[in-house]
């Protein structure tokens, strides 16, 4: 879904992470692909992997939507950090924020 803003966070799942940006179950794989690369858990019902970022916004968060789809997502929002468990990430997922705006209009 394009907004006609940049991204405030990109996350290549290709490269290694830093231990707090980053959890695994089991271990992952990059795998190489026609389509292009991407990262694959272990073959077990149980292994799972995730990443960690933070976003800082000036105001307080109103929603968060994953899209495709327009899921409405639970989050936590405390001294201007978000915090937001995805529970699976597919390929182009993409994480919408919506914010009340800042007084002087930023």
């Amino acid at each position: 879904m394009m907004t006609g803003r940049p991204p405030v966070c990109r996350v290549d799942c290709t490269e290694e992470h830093a231990p707090d940006s980053y959890f695994q179950s089991a271990e992952t794989r990059v795998v190489q692909s026609p389509i292009g690369n991407y990262r694959e858990a272990a073959g077990t019902k149980e292994a799972r992997f995730a990443y960690r970022f933070r976003i800082r916004s000036a105001g307080p968060v109103r929603r968060v939507t994953e899209q495709p789809g327009g899921k409405r997502l639970p989050f936590g929002f405390e001294r201007g950090v978000l915090t937001v468990t995805l529970p699976r990430v597919e390929i182009h997922t993409c994480l919408v924020i919506d914010g009340w705006a800042r007084p002087d209009g930023r």
